[in-house]
């Protein structure tokens, strides 16, 4: 199966003529950022995130053609009406309010701009995340592990709807072939496992890194399920 590339077909649902002002908020490393400057984009590109630990990641992969600043997604301190796109992928469910941050988001849009949010389905990571809940019942009968997101795509349409109006959404499904049990341990330890179950972070990652092991033994990889939408407000 092709390597899907998610980074474009946002970016191609986000419609970007060359010219506009894109504000990636929780910018992350900067994989978009390096996409459009990749591409030339000639309108200003703005990463926000508020770590900065991923600014600095942000920096090393976009480089100069793309201003930073370290900053909360619910106060951006940017005027209002200065930028055509937002871009928001895979954030919205690390922020505490997320009706404030659209709120905030419109505010900095100038009128006929748009928000493009990315989103998981129900079922992303289904095959990881069923690891994960075999180490905590293995480990300590915990109950199986909450949700990889709390607020997936029906919420985002939801929530656009209700601070913005014009939503429009679209999912798509693919297959990673997974054939490094590190890759797995370390997503699983970019979780917050421990916190939700009191069991130590080592003991669940290195039970998932075994499991993950003795499949791709077995299969020569793992098959996961990864599912993911877009939301476009405006």
């Amino acid at each position: 199966m092709p390597r899907f590339d998610l980074h474009g077909w946002v970016l191609g649902l986000a419609g970007l003529p060359s010219g506009e002002a894109v504000l990636d908020v929780g910018c992350g490393n900067g994989a978009y950022l390096a996409r459009l400057v990749g591409e030339h984009h000639a309108g200003r590109l703005v990463g926000v995130d508020s770590s900065a630990g991923m600014l600095a990641a942000a920096r090393t992969s976009a480089g100069p053609g793309a201003f930073y600043a370290e900053a909360d997604a619910g106060r951006l301190p940017f005027r209002a009406a200065c930028c055509d796109v937002v871009l928001a992928a895979h954030m919205l469910y690390h922020v505490g309010d997320p009706r404030a941050v659209l709120r905030e988001v419109r505010r900095v849009l100038r009128p006929g701009g748009r928000l493009v949010l990315v989103l998981n389905c129900p079922g992303h990571l289904r095959e990881l995340m069923a690891l994960v809940d075999g180490a905590l019942s293995e480990l300590g009968g915990v109950e199986p592990f909450p949700s990889i997101s709390g607020l997936l795509l029906d919420d985002g349409v939801r929530l656009g709807r209700e601070v913005f109006g014009d939503v429009t959404s679209t999912g798509v499904e693919t297959e990673l072939r997974v054939t490094d049990p590190e890759a797995v341990a370390g997503y699983v330890e970019s979780l917050s496992v421990t916190e939700a179950t009191g069991l130590p972070r080592e003991a669940v990652v290195e039970h998932v890194r075994r499991a993950a092991a003795r499949l791709i033994a077995d299969e020569g990889r793992l098959l996961v399920h990864a599912a993911s939408g877009c939301v476009v407000c405006r």
